[in-house]
């Protein structure tokens, strides 16, 4: 959804919508950037009308400083997620 052109590299990703395995690692890290993530979506060629996909090519990335889960649509562009730096601090019990 993003393009060639958005020059961006996703090592891992998470979702928050379901229970994390019990044997999930805990992950500790420094949140180093935020950007969120904006698309179109459209029903695709001959298919249900009723169902929108991401539009290839659409993806919009803004910087942010904090987020709240709430970020607002831009018009025909939805928000979709957040894209995160993280600089990794290990596995396992928190560092105190």
């Amino acid at each position: 959804m993003l393009g060639a052109q958005a020059q961006v590299h996703i090592d891992l990703a998470e979702d928050h919508h379901g229970r994390l395995s019990a044997d999930a690692p805990r992950t500790w890290g420094t949140v180093t950037r935020i950007r969120a993530v904006h698309c179109r979506y459209a029903p695709t060629r001959g298919g249900d009308s009723r169902a929108l996909y991401p539009v290839p090519g659409s993806g919009v990335l803004s910087d942010i400083e904090s987020a709240d889960g709430w970020t607002p649509d831009h018009g025909d562009v939805k928000f979709v997620g957040y894209l995160v730096d993280l600089h990794y601090d290990g596995a396992g019990a928190h560092p105190t």
